[in-house]
């Protein structure tokens, strides 16, 4: 599952994020190292802009969205990753952008480290 290490005394936390794992999710694709990173949050006047939501690149949710059957491309989906949990966002790729790194993750999605590397995917949104 992944290393909870750092929940030591916090019995909800620790079975709040075991639960996690165990949700109902679909396996979409396997990232490679270089495919992903994870950014801090955006921060202001005391409030997290970003809490829970990350990016995606649009090829990336071409082939998600291949991988589960849809019609069209999914605005936001749900996912699992790596002990990360939360939303990630459909964009377009800035030319400023490191060309490998095709999915952002945020600190606040971070819930435990894990060396599983598939995109599990919670539920899709289309706008």
């Amino acid at each position: 599952m992944g290393d909870f290490s750092q929940l030591q005394g916090k019995p909800s936390k620790f079975g709040a994020r075991l639960g996690q794992c165990l949700s109902d999710t679909v396996d979409a694709i396997e990232l490679f190292p270089c495919q992903w990173k994870i950014e801090e949050d955006i921060n202001c006047n005391g409030y997290c802009f970003s809490d829970g939501v990350g990016r995606i690149s649009t090829e990336l949710m071409k082939k998600i969205a291949e991988k589960l059957n849809l019609a069209k491309i999914p605005s936001a989906i749900q996912v699992r990753f790596a002990g990360c949990k939360g939303v990630l966002s459909h964009y377009n790729m800035s030319p400023s952008t490191d060309p490998r790194v095709e999915v952002v993750f945020r600190k606040s999605m971070q819930k435990f480290l894990s060396d599983h590397r598939s995109i599990e995917v919670k539920s899709v949104a289309f706008c």
